[in-house]
């Protein structure tokens, strides 16, 4: 990736961050092909997850740049109204909208005392798919398990509930086992992501459906801040 496309792409992404995190995370990452980056947009390929990640302008610069691209696996369009523009030259079916949360503030949070957090092994894969289903993918699961993106949070020994970072980086995959709520395992959880990521170096991110108010709540909570416009996975 020449440094010039990656220094003219995280000038325009920044112009909207909260919006665009979602693809100044895989740069700075090293996670990013760049195909094209103006003053007009960006438009990349985020390598882990294969999905091409589009942020522009308007709808005029996306026709221009989607009319020279072959279908990709999925596509991130950070526009509303450049949507029916992809779904409608690449034929997709199912499109989720999201609200796009970014912890800002780079503080790590103390951890949340009686819960234990730890990285699962693929024993834990059938209990994964028996609780998760907005991925329905056991191999995608496999994948982040076998890199070390999930985790468990146990009480006293037993699995209360897991987490887990998504192949293009955003926090995702939480679920907490209904008799262990309102015991703060997903705080608890979400922190021990929250930590990790700056470890590394990274800006926490992750991305809600609009009618999970529970964790909506639970990221303003943490501090999180909220884009105003929201981004479209296209699948």
């Amino acid at each position: 990736m020449p440094d010039a496309d990656m220094d003219k792409a995280i000038k325009y992404l920044e112009q909207n961050p909260l919006l665009n995190m979602s693809m100044l995370e895989p740069i700075r990452r090293k996670q990013a092909l760049i195909y094209y980056a103006e003053d007009d947009g960006v438009l990349l390929l985020e390598r882990k997850s294969n999905a091409l990640m589009m942020s522009v302008s308007g709808a005029d610069t996306a026709e221009r740049l989607i009319d020279s691209i072959a279908k990709p696996q999925d596509f991130v369009v950070h526009q509303a109204e450049c949507v029916p523009l992809v779904k409608e030259k690449f034929g997709f079916v199912t499109v989720f909208e999201c609200i796009q949360a970014v912890y800002t503030s780079g503080r790590r949070l103390a951890p949340v005392c009686g819960i234990d957090i730890c990285q699962l092994d693929f024993g834990y894969l059938p209990i994964i798919l028996k609780h998760y289903h907005t991925v329905d993918n056991a191999d995608y699961v496999r994948s982040l398990i076998r890199e070390g993106n999930m985790y468990g949070g146990f009480i006293e020994g037993s699995l209360a509930g897991f987490i887990g970072t998504h192949a293009e980086g955003s926090i995702g995959l939480l679920e907490v086992f209904p008799e262990f709520r309102r015991r703060q395992v997903g705080t608890a959880l979400e922190i021990h992501m929250i930590n990790r990521m700056l470890a590394n170096g990274w800006v926490p991110f992750c991305q809600i459906f609009e009618d999970n108010i529970r964790s909506i709540e639970l990221q303003r909570k943490l501090g999180f801040a909220f884009a105003k416009e929201h981004l479209f996975w296209l699948l």
